[in-house]
């Protein structure tokens, strides 16, 4: 699963990956790139989308609402979807041909448990330093100020971080990008293979349990025997 992550791209740096990742021009549709250290579900976070003359970074609401959901009837947006499934389930199927987007990550949160059964949360991020891109779903709202709502998508965790959450972030490479964004059959043998590159993480603050936290402070490594 994938409940928090960081985003904390400036512009320009966003951009220039892409561009060298895509070997296409990149537009931007929102010239303010939200900066958040405790992307929570429900916010606007920024996403990346096959566009028909660029590839589009957007701002879209995190969480998806199923269209065949009938109207009056309450259900939590969606946040995740399983890589390995995805095909089978009526609430992304429809979406995996023609709607697929690269969500930009620093890194992730997940949360570990003790033996004492207390959580401990975890920083991860690649152990390169590049970006982590995510593959992910997108579908829009009509009507809306934002106009995209998205998942992210979610796979078997690799080795480096199975201990402390069995599912993980579909992290594509920058080689992947153009082929997940723009093939028309859906290469989703990309979001299902174990990641590719090595992760690392270190514990963190439980101030990041909170939403309403944000800053750099957060991905800071602590030691353990200060959380509790």
């Amino acid at each position: 699963m994938c409940g928090r992550f960081v985003t904390n791209f400036v512009m320009t740096e966003l951009t220039s990956y892409l561009e060298q990742a895509l070997q296409k021009p990149v537009k931007v549709n929102d010239s303010n790139l939200p900066v958040m250290f405790n992307a929570a579900p429900s916010q606007l976070i920024p996403i990346i989308i096959a566009g028909t003359e660029a590839t589009e970074i957007h701002v879209a609401h995190w969480g998806l609402t199923p269209p065949w959901l009938r109207a009056g009837v309450a259900l939590k947006p969606l946040i995740n979807a399983r890589a390995e499934s995805v095909h089978e389930k009526p609430s992304f199927r429809n979406l995996i041909t023609n709607n697929r987007c690269v969500v930009p990550m620093r890194g992730f949160y997940e949360w570990g448990t003790t033996p004492t059964k207390s959580k401990i949360p975890f920083y991860i991020r690649r152990q390169d330093g590049e970006p982590a891109m995510v593959a992910g779903l997108y579908s829009r709202i009509e009507g809306q100020e934002a106009e995209q709502m998205f998942v992210v998508m979610t796979r078997e965790a690799s080795p480096d971080v199975a201990d402390i959450h069995h599912r993980s972030p579909a992290i594509l490479e920058a080689s992947e990008l153009s082929s997940w964004l723009y093939d028309g059959e859906p290469p989703l043998e990309l979001a299902t293979t174990i990641c590719r590159s090595r992760l690392q993480h270190h514990p963190v603050s439980t101030h990041v349990n909170s939403v309403r936290n944000q800053g750099e402070d957060l991905v800071t490594p602590v030691d353990t025997g200060q959380l509790f």
